[in-house]
């Protein structure tokens, strides 16, 4: 995240994650507090085995 604090511009970036708990770590709340506002996270339900194809889909395509 922080290189893409470094590289991008906009006012706010828009990220969307997993459920996973790392992603809530201590370390990283404290990061994004200082962040001010400036990344936002949106987390797919836990439920969502559809990123499962949307990843599989990523990696054959985008991959080459």
């Amino acid at each position: 995240m922080k290189n893409v604090a470094a590289v991008c511009s906009e006012e706010k970036i828009h990220v969307v994650l997993d459920n996973a708990s790392p992603h809530l770590s201590v370390e990283t709340v404290k990061w994004l507090d200082k962040q001010n506002g400036r990344f936002v996270f949106h987390f797919t339900p836990t439920s969502a085995s559809w990123m499962d194809e949307v990843e599989i889909w990523n990696g054959t395509f985008l991959g080459k």
